[in-house]
């Protein structure tokens, strides 16, 4: 908080140059008027306005340079114009962040030199409470005489909406009720301005009066003209006896373009420019030109990159992800759109899972001078009860790690909130009925996303990090059993197959002996014809001979053979009917529920596949239709969204066992169509393959998009089903 206080003047004029000329991605203070150009018309209006109503709100959009106009050009040029007719101002600042009251108090304890007195800003909080009579109470406390004045600055007031989702709004209404007393009984020598982002004008009409009184103090800061952006840029230099060229100046104000981001990015940009020419020796009487930002490079890249090289040199040090998720800690999406999330330091430890001192090293590195990345800014010592905040949202738009919009960290923390927030929905269908656990491929996935994660995390998105951790142990339980009993089945077909083949080999070694045996009795027979002959008698007789020696040592043989084959048929046996009892284990009754066409059925369950992530909006438009319709009076529950990239089959709705199908399987099909209208969803019965499988729960069904657009119909289309 900045404040003013015993003014004398030569204090007032007197004049002592910031380090540098560009300040880079964060605000400029209120020390920094010296180098603050191209708003003196604005700062003119807003000061004319302020001092006839006493009370002021300007809004403007994100980057659009509220909080410098106020600091650097408002409350500076009041502690110092007015001071030349006597006239004594002194100006505070405050943040709501999360305890608006205590910060007002301590402002304006600090407005009155007294910012160390606890007595005082709990006397300053107390008469806080008397809401619309506060501010008359508050300067009759507070000035010091009639030529004396005070200003106060409350920046950011957007905060006061975030901090009412988090804690409620009973403090964020005694605090609007002080500023419509400002407002509508504004006391002598008292003023007040506020700053906001004008995407949240609307929010302030969920407070009565508050809409009112922001009609009639509103001042929307208008853009910067191209010759006050040229001014903006230039005319710091000249007094670091520097120059910025005109056609650089043309330049950064080209890429800019017309962005919400254009102010801070042009100040970041400079001011890494600027550091670099004096690291290459050429201040003082430094000049900066378009060679100098080189043809390929641009300000947002030059932002993102410094972020990179930073991320990096503090990941030298080990860090792994801990980056990554300080900064997806310190973002959230409200009203569709990405904020700040201030955290103390104690959060940020807890939710990183790493020490303290890590923890602080990256803090620092990143909200050091000439960075300024994160505040609180400068090198001051932070404590765990410090907040941390991002310093500007340009950085979540412009350092591409966290703002690609496929796989940035803004983005994934989003995804990471929808995936906790569905198996908090899991939860309590396990917590209902033990057997609803989940698949083994989503198990898997899950199992491995949280060890990222912890409870701390969790806490962001409702908590429940134990009951979640009880649902994967129990499903890692179940996978592991459905893979027992797999590979058991699969042992018991592979050793049936050897028996298989074995019998056949039994059977070829009969065959084979028989024609040997065949053979044998044919030469026999021609030997004993040949006996006849009496030229040959003798020859023939003794191979006759040679010939039954031989055909009974294969007799022998072939009896030992078909010995062997009748007790390898007696094991093939034994080893068929093994397989065939565990490929039909029955489902015992603590497996799942009854599946018969009889059993009562109070819900039927549709996990959704989609092949695409681009399928996943209009999946979750459909899932939230579906739970709307019934089925026979059945509902239906859609337990969650799941990404199966490699499928590129046709849309269907699969059915997985016999009364299923028949009992449901269309109706559910004619629901769904009555939805979408595209694709067409087909009915596929898959009781032949799964009807006796042991790792399906009853009424399971499972709808398959494959690769495509999903469009639901507009709604109030659809029908329900009878």
């Amino acid at each position: 908080m900045n404040t003013l206080t015993d003014i004398d003047s030569e204090t007032i004029f007197d004049v002592t140059l910031p380090p540098r000329p560009y300040p880079g991605l964060r605000p400029f203070e209120k020390h920094e008027w010296t180098i603050f150009f191209g708003r003196e018309r604005m700062i003119d209006e807003v000061i004319s306005r302020l001092i006839g109503r006493q009370c002021i709100v300007v809004h403007g959009d994100s980057g659009s340079g509220k909080s410098s106009l106020i600091r650097a050009g408002v409350l500076s040029r009041l502690e110092q114009e007015s001071a030349r007719g006597g006239i004594t101002w002194r100006t505070a600042s405050m943040l709501p962040r999360d305890a608006p009251l205590h910060n007002f108090a301590q402002a304006l304890a600090e407005a009155d030199n007294r910012g160390d007195d606890e007595n005082r800003i709990t006397e300053i909080r107390r008469i806080l409470n008397f809401g619309l009579d506060a501010p008359q109470a508050l300067a009759d406390l507070l000035r010091r005489g009639t030529n004396d004045h005070l200003c106060i600055l409350v920046d950011q007031f957007e905060e006061l909406f975030a901090f009412a989702r988090r804690h409620g709004p009973d403090e964020v209404r005694l605090f609007v009720t002080i500023l419509i007393g400002f407002a509508e009984r504004p006391p002598p020598g008292l003023y007040l301005i506020m700053t906001m982002r004008s995407e949240f004008l609307g929010t302030c009409a969920q407070y009565p009066g508050l809409a009112e009184t922001v009609n009639q103090t509103q001042y929307l800061l208008p853009p910067m003209t191209h010759a006050d952006l040229v001014r903006a840029i230039r005319e710091p230099a000249l007094l670091y006896k520097g120059e910025v060229s005109l056609e650089l100046a043309e330049r950064l104000i080209a890429d800019a373009g017309n962005s919400q981001d254009q102010l801070p990015l042009i100040q970041h940009g400079l001011m890494l420019l600027h550091r670099n020419a004096a690291r290459s020796g050429r201040a003082p009487n430094w000049r900066l030109t378009v060679a100098t930002l080189g043809p390929d490079q641009h300000l947002a890249d030059l932002l993102s990159n410094q972020a990179d090289e930073i991320k990096e040199t503090v990941e030298l040090e080990g860090t792994g992800s801990v980056v990554e998720n300080l900064f997806r800690a310190l973002a959230e999406f409200a009203e569709g759109k990405a904020i700040r999330r201030p955290q103390t330091l104690a959060d940020l430890v807890a939710v990183t899972g790493v020490d303290e001192k890590r923890v602080r090293e990256i803090v620092d590195t990143f909200r050091a001078e000439g960075v300024s990345f994160l505040r609180p800014y400068g090198e001051e010592p932070i404590t765990g009860t410090d907040l941390i905040d991002i310093s500007h949202e340009a950085l979540m738009r412009c350092w591409q790690r966290m703002a690609d919009p496929k796989d940035g960290w803004l983005v994934e923390e989003l995804r990471s909130d929808l995936r906790w927030r569905s198996l908090l929905l899991q939860v309590k269908d396990f917590e209902g009925d033990a057997s609803n656990v989940l698949p083994p491929a989503t198990t898997e996935e899950r199992a491995k996303w949280l060890k990222s994660r912890n409870a701390a995390w969790a806490e962001r998105y409702g908590g429940g990090w134990e009951r979640v951790q009880a649902l994967i142990t129990a499903s890692q339980a179940a996978a592991a059993e459905v893979r027992r009993l797999e590979d058991e089945r699969l042992l018991a077909v592979e050793q049936a197959r050897r028996f298989r083949l074995l019998r056949w080999g039994v059977t070829f070694l009969i065959l084979l002996v028989c024609i040997i045996g065949f053979l044998a009795w044919v030469s026999w027979n021609k030997a004993k014809t040949a006996e006849k002959e009496k030229d040959e008698a003798k020859s023939q007789s003794e191979l006759a001979n040679n010939l039954r020696i031989d055909a009974e040592k294969k007799a022998k043989l072939l009896e030992e053979a078909i010995q062997k084959l009748s007790s390898y048929n007696q094991q093939a046996a034994k080893a068929l009917t093994a397989a065939e009892q565990i490929s039909n284990v029955p489902i015992t009754q603590s497996e799942t529920t009854p599946t018969s066409s009889t059993a009562k059925v109070d819900r039927l369950r549709v996990y959704i596949q989609i092949a695409s992530e681009s399928q996943r909006e209009k999946a979750r438009e459909l899932e939230l239709q579906l739970e709307k319709q019934a089925v026979d009076g059945i509902k239906i529950i859609v337990p969650g969204i799941e990404l199966i990239s490699s499928f590129k089959g046709d849309s269907t709705l699969r059915c997985l066992r016999a009364n299923e199908c028949e009992a449901y399987g269309q109706k559910l099909v004619d629901a769904v169509n009555s939805i979408l209208q595209t694709p067409k969803v087909q009915l596929l019965d898959l009781s032949a393959r799964y009807g006796q499988a042991t790792n399906t729960r009853p009424w399971h069904y499972e709808l398959w998009f494959g690769p495509g657009d999903i469009q639901p119909k507009a709604i109030g289309a659809t029908v329900p089903i009878q």
